[in-house]
C-alpha cells in the first residue's frame, strides 16, 4: 500500500488522471467509487492544484475504499436510487480500479461494484455504462414459490441467464429446458431466442423467468411444444378483409375530397367486427381485446386502444396494405419497424384469438428511437400518440425524395385557392395514410397593425392540443344566523364567481334566503 511517497502519490495521481480518459467502448466492465471516498484520495495525491498542501498529509489518508454510501441498507450489491455520476459516484476503467485496490484495498465485507458498458440509440450509437441493472425473479415451473432474484446487464442474453438459472436450480447439463416469461397467473410466453439481449426482449424490473424442465418420457408439463401466446412475435397470417365486407363492419366514410389529392376529412359513427374466422375456432369478437399493463404503460395503452378503433387506419394494416408503401430510406422515419410493429400488434389484437395481448415487442421498439418511453415510468398520452402518429407517418411516406417547395403569400386570392395551393404542396412533401387520416390544415390570419396588409396562411396539423375549460365559479357553504334568536340557523350552497368579492357573496346569499342584498350581513 502507498501510504507516502512523493513519487508513489505522484505515479497514482498520473496514473488514475489518465485512465479517467478512457474512452467507452461496448463490452468493457468499469468500477464505481463513492465520490467521497475518491474526493479524500484527490487531497491525500494532490490530484488537483488547491490539494497540493495536502498532499501526503496522513490527516487525509483516505483508508481502504469505502462504497458503503452508494448501496442500500443490508443488501452489498443492490444501488441506492437516484444516484448521479460524479456528484455520488465516480467510474473508473478495470485498470483504474485495480490499481486503487492494490493501493489502498476494499473495506471488509464489501464487493466491487462492477458495471458492463452498454451501445445505446438507434441511429447515433453511443455507448453508456449501464450503472442500474435489471432485477429479474428466476423460479421452477414446478415449484413458483420459491422466487430467487438476480441482476443482470441489459447486454445479457437470454442464454446467460438460461445457464444462470440452471446453475442456481442445480440443473444438470444433460437435462433439456425451455424458458418463460410470466406475466400473470396463468399467463406464459416462450423466450426461444437464446441470443436475444435483455433489451431486445423487453425484459422488464421484476420481470418473472420460469425455467420447464422436460419430463422424462420425453414430454412437457407445460405442453408439447410452446404454444402462440398473446405477447409472441410470430403468428398465423390473417385472412384478407374484402372491401365487401367492411359494409356491414362501421358505416360508410363520408369524405370531401380537396381538389386532386388522397386528402379526406372522414366522419364515422361505429367499427363493427371483421368478417372473417379462423377454421376450428368459434367466432370471437375481434378487436375486443385489451392490453397487458407492462408497467406504467397505461399511457401506451390508451393510445393504442384509440388507434385501434380507427377504423381505416385498421384496414389499412389488417388487409397488409402497409408493405406496399414501407419507406426504408426515409431519413426522418424508423426504417420501417414502428410500422411493421404496429401492424403485428394490431393482428394480435383483431385476431380473435386473444381477450388481452402483451405489448412488450412494440414497447421494445418504441423505445429504441424514443428514450424517453424506454424505461418503465409514467409518461404523457399524448405525446407517445404524437410519436406514434410521426413514426407510422415517416415509415410510410409514399414520397421517396421529397422536393423543395417555394412558398408563395396569399396576396389577396380567395381562401379556396390558397388552401388547396398549401394542401398541395404539403402532399408533394408528405403522403401516407396518417396524412389521408387525421392531417388538416390552421388557417391563421395576421392583421398588420400599421398598414391594416391582412397575411393568410394555410399551415397543416396533424393532431390538435385543446385546453381543459376552467370553471368560473365556485361554490361555497354559508350559515345564516338572524339577529332573532327563535329564527334557527339556516345552511345555503352559494355559487359565486372565483375572483369575485364580498358583494357577490352577499348577492347570492340574498336570492336564496329572500333577505334583502342590502341589508347588513356578517361573515365570519
Amino acid at each position: 500500500m502507498a501510504e507516502g511517497g512523493a513519487a508513489d502519490l505522484d505515479t497514482q495521481r498520473s496514473d488514475i488522471a489518465t485512465l479517467l480518459k478512457t474512452s467507452l467502448r461496448k463490452g468493457d466492465t468499469w468500477y464505481l467509487v463513492d465520490s467521497r471516498w475518491f474526493k479524500q484520495w484527490k487531497k491525500y495525491v494532490g490530484f488537483d492544484s488547491w490539494d497540493k498542501y495536502q498532499m501526503g498529509d496522513q490527516n487525509v489518508y483516505p483508508g481502504p475504499i469505502d462504497n458503503s454510501g452508494l448501496l442500500k441498507d443490508g443488501d452489498a450489491q443492490s444501488l441506492k436510487e437516484h444516484l448521479i455520476d460524479e456528484l455520488d459516484y465516480i467510474l473508473l476503467p478495470t485498470e483504474g480500479w485495480n490499481k486503487l485496490v492494490s493501493w489502498y484495498t476494499l473495506m471488509e465485507g464489501q464487493e466491487p461494484i462492477a458495471r458492463k458498458v452498454v451501445e445505446q440509440g438507434m441511429f447515433v450509437k453511443h455507448c453508456k455504462v449501464e450503472v442500474y441493472l435489471t432485477e429479474l425473479k428466476l423460479c421452477e415451473n414446478g415449484n413458483m414459490n420459491n422466487v430467487v432474484t438476480r441482476r443482470f446487464s441489459k447486454a445479457d442474453t437470454i442464454d446467460t441467464i438460461e445457464k444462470e438459472i440452471r446453475k442456481i436450480f442445480s440443473i444438470p447439463d444433460e437435462k433439456e429446458t425451455r424458458l418463460w416469461n410470466k406475466y400473470m397467473s396463468n399467463t406464459f410466453e416462450p423466450l426461444n431466442k437464446p441470443d436475444s439481449t435483455i433489451q431486445d426482449a423487453g425484459l422488464y424490473q421484476g420481470q418473472v423467468l420460469v425455467i420447464e424442465q422436460k419430463n422424462e418420457d420425453g414430454t412437457w408439463p407445460r405442453g408439447p411444444s410452446a404454444p402462440k401466446s398473446p405477447g409472441a412475435s410470430n403468428f398465423s397470417a390473417l385472412p384478407k378483409i374484402s372491401p365487401s365486407s367492411l359494409s356491414n363492419n362501421y358505416n360508410n366514410i363520408n369524405s370531401r375530397n380537396v381538389k386532386n389529392s388522397n386528402y379526406c376529412l372522414p366522419s364515422y359513427t361505429a367499427y363493427k367486427n371483421y368478417d372473417y374466422s379462423e377454421p376450428g375456432r368459434n367466432n370471437e369478437q375481434p378487436g375486443l381485446c385489451g392490453l397487458s399493463n407492462l408497467g406504467n404503460t397505461c399511457f401506451m395503452n390508451s393510445a393504442i386502444q384509440c388507434l385501434s378503433n380507427t377504423p381505416p387506419l385498421t384496414e389499412y394494416f389488417l388487409n397488409d396494405k402497409y408493405q406496399e408503401e414501407l419507406n426504408f430510406d426515409n431519413p426522418l422515419g424508423m426504417r420501417g419497424e414502428i410500422a411493421k410493429s404496429y401492424a403485428e400488434l394490431i393482428k394480435q389484437m383483431w385476431s380473435g384469438k386473444f381477450s388481452y395481448v402483451t405489448p412488450r415487442a412494440f414497447k421494445t421498439q418504441v423505445g429504441r428511437f424514443a428514450p424517453q418511453f424506454s424505461g418503465y415510468q409514467q409518461q404523457d398520452c399524448q405525446e407517445l400518440l404524437a410519436f406514434l402518429l410521426d413514426g407510422l407517418h415517416e415509415d410510410l411516406n409514399r414520397i421517396r425524395k421529397k422536393p423543395y417547395i417555394q412558398l408563395k403569400d396569399a396576396d389577396g386570392r380567395p381562401d379556396k385557392v390558397v388552401a388547396e395551393e398549401a394542401w398541395e404542396n404539403h402532399l408533394k412533401r408528405n403522403d401516407s395514410i396518417i396524412v389521408d387520416i387525421f392531417h388538416g390544415l390552421f388557417k391563421s390570419t395576421l392583421v398588420c397593425p400599421e398598414c391594416a396588409k391582412i397575411s393568410v396562411t394555410f399551415d397543416p396539423f396533424c393532431y390538435l392540443t385543446l385546453p381543459l375549460p376552467m370553471k368560473k365559479e365556485r361554490s361555497l357553504e354559508v350559515y345564516l344566523v338572524r339577529m332573532d334568536p327563535l329564527i334557527k340557523p339556516m345552511q345555503y350552497k352559494v355559487i359565486v364567481p372565483k375572483i369575485g368579492n364580498i358583494l357577490d357573496l352577499c348577492a347570492a346569499l340574498s336570492a336564496l334566503s329572500g333577505v334583502p342584498a342590502d341589508k347588513k350581513f356578517v361573515f365570519f
